[in-house]
């Protein structure tokens, strides 16, 4: 629209219904975060470490797991032992994407990691269309007025909180930790919103456009 285009029509990534397993958390035990995909610069999880390594040192509650699925990472794996995480981040190495999802479809919490950098307030991440597709709670660990978190709260799925925040992000694993030990639901996602990113209906909408296109064309 910058450079003069008369019409800007944009069709974002979605999830295919088809390959969304249904959720299994277990009600008991641990809150599990899970994180699907890997870690690099723009995914640095350093902050969301430092705030586990607070909650994992309190006493109350029946504490927390992060499952972490994707090519292992030299410099997280380090990142982990420095920090005496250990028993509470678990390495799924890398797997076939049904089964990357089943274990998603495990978790408590969906996490999404957008570090602050040039460009970061535009990028989505595909894992986060998939989480929303499963009806899986999302916590952003990313720029708060940005595209992903805007997303997030608009359809009410989950929980944003600014990068470099670790008091931020460790209060908020506390109080989901609270909500799931009380058997009390940590998002409430609105279904309506997020159907519309299934690929069907982008597929269909991409096929308007073209013919839209098609048809203006040959006018």
């Amino acid at each position: 629209a910058e450079f003069g285009a008369r019409r800007v029509e944009v069709v974002p990534n979605g999830y295919d219904a088809d390959e969304m397993p249904p959720l299994a958390s277990s009600p008991d035990g641990p809150l599990v975060l899970g994180f699907m995909g890997r870690f690099y610069q723009l995914t640095d999880p350093t902050p969301l470490l430092d705030a586990l390594q607070v909650v994992a040192a309190d006493a109350e509650g029946p504490g927390v797991r992060f499952d972490v699925v994707g090519a292992a990472s030299p410099a997280v794996t380090a990142a982990v032992h420095d920090r005496g995480l250990e028993s509470v981040v678990r390495f799924h190495g890398y797997l076939p994407h049904g089964e990357a999802l089943s274990v998603m479809a495990a978790a408590d919490v969906g996490v999404v990691v957008i570090a602050d950098l040039p460009g970061a307030r535009s990028v989505y991440t595909g894992k986060l269309f998939e989480y929303l597709g499963m009806g899986l709670p999302v916590l952003l660990v990313g720029p708060t007025d940005g595209a992903a978190a805007e997303l997030i709260g608009t359809t009410r799925a989950g929980e944003v909180v600014a990068y470099g925040d670790v008091r931020g992000i460790a209060e908020t694993v506390r109080r989901m930790r609270r909500a799931k030990a009380a058997g009390q639901p940590l998002a409430a996602p609105e279904r309506e919103r997020i159907e519309r990113f299934e690929r069907r209906k982008l597929a269909a909408s991409l096929a308007d456009l073209l013919e839209d296109a098609i048809g203006r064309t040959t006018v």
